[in-house]
């Protein structure tokens, strides 16, 4: 299977995060990170590789009913 090279800012994780009302302990259980993770992510000190995408992104469709 190939992913498309999406890539995230810390800011778009922040906002979506924040958009679907997770804590960044619960954003990270959910995608399957660590708490310090989503930190860095958010913090610009690292960038989500391409299954982290994909997993940040199978949660939001969770909360989004799909969409």
């Amino acid at each position: 299977m190939r992913y498309n090279n999406i890539t995230m800012s810390g800011e778009e994780i922040r906002e979506l995060r924040t958009t679907l009302h997770l804590s960044q302990e619960a954003f990270a259980k959910e995608v399957g990170v660590t708490l310090n993770t989503v930190c860095r992510w958010e913090n610009g000190h690292m960038h989500p590789n391409q299954l982290a995408v994909r997993a940040i992104q199978v949660v939001k469709a969770k909360y989004n009913g799909g969409k």
